[in-house]
């Protein structure tokens, strides 16, 4: 009989460099609830270039994905936890884009950008790519070419240097670019998208039966983090959360 692959965990949606130590932080204090609980969790994060390593990975105990791959690619590949609840003034558990472009762009809307050039930063993204594509539908905008940057920093940096002149950026990545970004100053938002369920925290299927421990260790880690790596992630609480939540991302599935 073959050994149990070997527990791993992964929370890379929001791990920039700059907050990369209170992400550490956040899962340390998972880490130890866990293994309070008896379950032998890892003591530090996996961060493979791939993110399908990861999402795809049988030993996989608390991931974080995009909630539009999900469903459409991993539904029955994963189990969701729950998400994030972040200090964006939506409802618990929820996200929401900001459509940027230039401060020195005089346009009032995402109308006024027919024509243009725009980033996403990866085809497939809810917040990047379908989030900007629903909202141009909604007002019956055409771009002239939709680039792929590689990231919501990326995207942030095309347009503030002229080379696309709107983009979709998720609301957390676009609060830790305030912090962290200095092109984040260049820009101006235009609009924030009507929330959504925020990015799902998912488990292999293997570690299902261990949902309702991880979810307590992750509840009472985030409530006992220190206020300073709370700030620094822009993270309030977590919200356990079924998989059926995330069937409203259908809608927004860009063609």
């Amino acid at each position: 009989m073959s050994e149990p692959m070997p527990l791993v965990a992964g929370l890379p949606m929001y791990d920039w460099p700059e907050v990369a130590a209170a992400t550490d932080e956040l899962w340390m204090a998972i880490s130890q609830n866990l293994s309070c609980q008896g379950v032998n969790a890892p003591a530090s994060l996996w961060r493979p270039e791939n993110l399908e390593e990861l999402w795809g990975y049988s030993g996989l105990l608390v991931g974080q994905m995009c909630g539009l791959p999900f469903v459409k690619n991993y539904q029955s590949q994963v189990s969701v936890l729950g998400s994030f609840d972040f200090s964006l003034g939506g409802p618990p558990g929820s996200c929401h884009s900001v459509l940027v472009c230039h401060r020195d762009n005089s346009a009032k809307s995402l109308a006024d950008f027919s024509g243009q050039r725009a980033a996403i930063n990866e085809v497939g993204s809810q917040s990047g790519h379908a989030a900007l594509i629903q909202a141009a539908q909604g007002c019956s905008v055409r771009f002239s070419q939709i680039s792929e940057s590689g990231s919501h920093r990326d995207s942030i940096k095309m347009v503030a240097t002229g080379q696309v002149a709107a983009a979709a950026i998720d609301a957390v990545s676009w609060c830790l670019a305030l912090d962290h970004e200095p092109a984040a100053q260049d820009l101006q938002v235009l609009q924030r998208t009507a929330p959504t369920p925020g990015v799902p925290l998912i488990t292999a299927p293997q570690q299902a039966h261990l949902r309702p421990q991880i979810n307590q260790a992750i509840t009472e880690a985030v409530r006992g983090l220190d206020l300073e790596v709370k700030t620094a992630l822009y993270l309030t609480g977590f919200l356990a959360r079924p998989a059926s939540d995330y069937e409203v991302f259908w809608s927004g599935e860009p063609e």
